[in-house]
C-alpha cells in the first residue's frame, strides 16, 4: 500500500537522481509484494482449510517441501523489504535521494516492516521450515552486516552513510530471526525500535548539514564544529547511538542479539560483531571529517541548528537515552510477546 505514495514523494521532492531512485524503489517493492502474494496464495490453496486467517492457518500441517517453499517465499519477500544483501541497493539509492521526511520514513519505519514480517511469519508460523534453511539465512545476515560495514568505510555521500548504517542493523535483526532464540529475538525488536529513533535522528541531522553546506560530500566538509556547535554535539550522540554505545538504546538490542545468537552460531556471531566494530570506526571517522580539521572558506557563515530542529532532534535523543537507561520500560512486554510467539510457533 505504501509503494505508490512513497514513489511519488521520492520522485517529486527528491534530489538530482530522484527519478531513478523512485523507479527502482517501485520496481523492487512490486517484485517483493509479488513474491509475498505468491506465498500467501500457495498457502491458501495447499492448506486443508481455505482461509487467510493466520490464527486458523497456524495449526495446519503441511508437507515439509511445501512448508519450506512457502517459508522461503515469505523470507525473500521480507528480506527485500529489510533490506539485505544483495537486495539493498533500492534502499541506499532511495535514502540518498529522498527528501529528509521521506528518508526518515524509509529508514525509521519502512524497513522495520521487513523485520516484523520475518519474526511474525517465518519465525512465528514456519519455525520448523525456517530451521531447515537457517544456515543460509545466517550466511546472508553476516554478509549483510559485513558488506554494509565495508560500504560505510567507502562512502563519501553522507546520506548513503546513514543508509548503510541502517542496513547493518537490519543484518543483525536477520541474524536474530535465523537464531530464533528468545534472547536474540528480544534484542532484534529492541534494536528495531532503537534504530528507528537513531535513523530518524541521523537523517534529520544529515539533512541539516547538507542544506547548510550545499553538498552531501563528506570530503567537502570539515571544521564545522566551530560553526555548528549544537549540531556537532547532537551528531556525536547520534553516531554513538548508531554504533551501540552503552547507555543508549542500540546497545541493549545489539548485546541481546550477540548473547542470544552466539550459542547457536559461534562463528557467525563474532563475524557480525566485526561488522559492528567496522561501522563504529567508520562513524568515528565521519565525525572527524565533518566537524574537525580545517574549515572550508565556503562554510564560514553556516548557521547552527534552529529552535524547531533542536526540539525535534533532542526529543529523539531523549527517547534513545531513556530506552538505553531504562530498557525495562519495553522489555517485559517484548519478552512476553516473544515467548508467546515461540511457544506456538512450531506448527
Amino acid at each position: 500500500m505504501q509503494a505508490v505514495p512513497m514513489f511519488l514523494l521520492i520522485a517529486r521532492f527528491g534530489g538530482r537522481r530522484r527519478l531513478a531512485a523512485a523507479w527502482k524503489f517501485l520496481a523492487v517493492d512490486i517484485a517483493g509484494s509479488g513474491v509475498l502474494l505468491l506465498a500467501i496464495l500457495i498457502l491458501y490453496f495447499k492448506a486443508p482449510v481455505r482461509t487467510f486467517d493466520i490464527v486458523a492457518l497456524h495449526d495446519v500441517v503441511l508437507p515439509t517441501a511445501t512448508a519450506t517453499l512457502i517459508a522461503w517465499l515469505f523470507f525473500i519477500a521480507f528480506a527485500v523489504k529489510l533490506p539485505v544483501f544483495p537486495f539493498h541497493t533500492w534502499f541506499i539509492d532511495a535514502q540518498a535521494e529522498a527528501s529528509a521526511p521521506v528518508a526518515l520514513i524509509l529508514g525509521g519505519v519502512l524497513v522495520k516492516l521487513g523485520g516484523y514480517g520475518l519474526i511474525r511469519v517465518d519465525v512465528g508460523e514456519f519455525q520448523t521450515a525456517l530451521h531447515n534453511f537457517a544456515g543460509a539465512v545466517v550466511v546472508i545476515a553476516v554478509v549483510t552486516v559485513l558488506w554494509s560495514a565495508i560500504a560505510v568505510l567507502a562512502q563519501d555521500d553522507l546520506r548513503r552513510v546513514v543508509g548503510y548504517v541502517v542496513m547493518s542493523h537490519m543484518g543483525l535483526v536477520l541474524l536474530a530471526a535465523a537464531t530464533a532464540a528468545p534472547v536474540a529475538l528480544n534484542g532484534a525488536i529492541v534494536l528495531m525500535i532503537a534504530d528507528g529513533l537513531t535513523a530518524g535522528l541521523l537523517v534529520l541531522l544529515a539533512a541539516a548539514i547538507v542544506e547548510r553546506t550545499g553538498t552531501s560530500s563528506v570530503r567537502a566538509m570539515g571544521g564545522m564544529a566551530g560553526r555548528m556547535g549544537k549540531g556537532a554535539v547532537l551528531w556525536i550522540f547520534a553516531a554513538l547511538a548508531a554504533i551501540g554505545f552503552p547507555g543508549l538504546a542500540g546497545f541493549v538490542g545489539q548485546l541481546l542479539i550477540a548473547v542470544g545468537a552466539y550459542p547457536s552460531h559461534r562463528i557467525a556471531t563474532p563475524l557480525a560483531l566485526v561488522g559492528v566494530l567496522l561501522v563504529a570506526g567508520a562513524m568515528i571517522v565521519t565525525v572527524q571529517r565533518i566537524f574537525f580539521g580545517a574549515i572550508s572558506e565556503r562554510h564560514g557563515r553556516i548557521r547552527d541548528l534552529g529552535t524547531l530542529e533542536l526540539a525535534t532532534t533532542i526529543g529523539l535523543l531523549s527517547l534513545i537515552v531513556l530506552l538505553g537507561v531504562l530498557p525495562a520500560i519495553l522489555m517485559d512486554s517484548i519478552n512476553f510477546s516473544v515467548i508467546t510467539l515461540l511457544s506456538r510457533g512450531g506448527g
